[in-house]
């Protein structure tokens, strides 16, 4: 089964986003994630890129799984419940996160 999202992604606007990708997933291809991402056109959007982590890495290494959820939960707080932030926000932010 394939799935491709990205002939999509021109069409998310006016509609914060969030992506976290695994820097060596090797399952979804977090490169075409990445190239999706830049597609999207919203000015509110975040992309987390975790490093030295793979797509399983994620399910069984609390550490990353961390890391996610808590770029996840930043990323909430700051657009979702104070949606006056978010429109501050820089358009486009790139945040490489580190254990």
């Amino acid at each position: 089964m394939q799935y491709n999202a990205a002939p999509y992604a021109p069409r998310v606007i006016n509609v914060p986003v969030m992506m976290i990708v695994a820097d060596h997933d090797d399952i979804t291809m977090w490169d075409q994630e990445i190239g999706a991402y830049e597609a999207i056109p919203s000015s509110v959007k975040e992309l987390v890129v975790l490093p030295s982590t793979s797509h399983m890495v994620l399910y069984s290494n609390l550490t990353a799984l961390d890391l996610a959820a808590r770029a996840a939960a930043r990323w909430y707080v700051q657009t979702l419940a104070n949606p006056a932030s978010a429109s501050r926000m820089p358009s486009g932010t790139d945040l490489h996160v580190s254990s």
